[in-house]
């Protein structure tokens, strides 16, 4: 029941971004939207640090607004990841591969130093699933970086305007990420709030 509850939901989440993949990218380009884009990567590049020559894969990637500006800081690999082929295509460029996967079950092998996961894993039906995925996928002392909202009266707003598409997010505590990167072998290094109601958090792998 819990797995087709769960297949149920993703399938919903993929529908809705399916039917605003085409505008997504400019949408968020323009007014308040762009604003609270560029304070949240500020506050997620702070978590990732340097990427020059490492290894990176963005879980999530949706049109490609982190993608593009992580190519421009020169990364040896740069892998770009959704569920939706339009937006994996959107994140693309000559210095970027697109990957049309589950975040829940990442298609790659342990080579990343970087993994990002921003404004994704509120969608997933377990995201105990993709931090436990992110934990195999990470090189030893590599970094997982997750922009989520928090459980705070703006981020239950938002929750509330999702539902309108057929859907909850999840919203997520500092303890759940605690709880959830001791589970898949990860350390918290770093829980801080970020714009407008997200938490940016920073897990290592020993």
């Amino acid at each position: 029941m819990r797995k087709d509850g769960m297949m149920d939901k993703q399938g919903r989440v993929n529908e809705y971004f399916g039917g605003v993949s085409g505008e997504y990218n400019e949408k968020s380009a323009r007014g308040l939207w762009r604003l609270v884009r560029e304070a949240e990567y500020a506050a997620v590049m702070r978590e990732i640090g340097p990427v020059e020559g490492l290894c990176v894969f963005e879980a999530g990637c949706g049109g490609g607004w982190y993608s593009r500006r992580l190519a421009q800081l020169k990364p040896r690999l740069l892998v770009a990841s959704d569920a939706l082929f339009p937006m994996t295509r959107a994140a693309r460029t000559g210095t970027t591969k697109g990957v049309v996967a589950d975040i829940s079950n990442l298609p790659i092998k342990p080579v990343f130093d970087r993994i990002l996961c921003a404004g994704a894993m509120e969608f997933v039906a377990d995201p105990s699933l993709f931090v436990a995925e992110a934990a195999r996928a990470l090189k030893p002392g590599g970094r997982l970086v997750i922009l989520s909202p928090s459980t705070t009266f703006l981020a239950r707003i938002y929750r509330f305007w999702h539902k309108r598409h057929g859907f909850e997010i999840n919203l997520f505590s500092e303890e759940a990420f605690r709880q959830m990167a001791e589970r898949s072998g990860l350390r918290v290094e770093s829980i801080k709030h970020a714009p407008l109601f997200n938490l940016a958090v920073r897990m290592v792998k020993p």
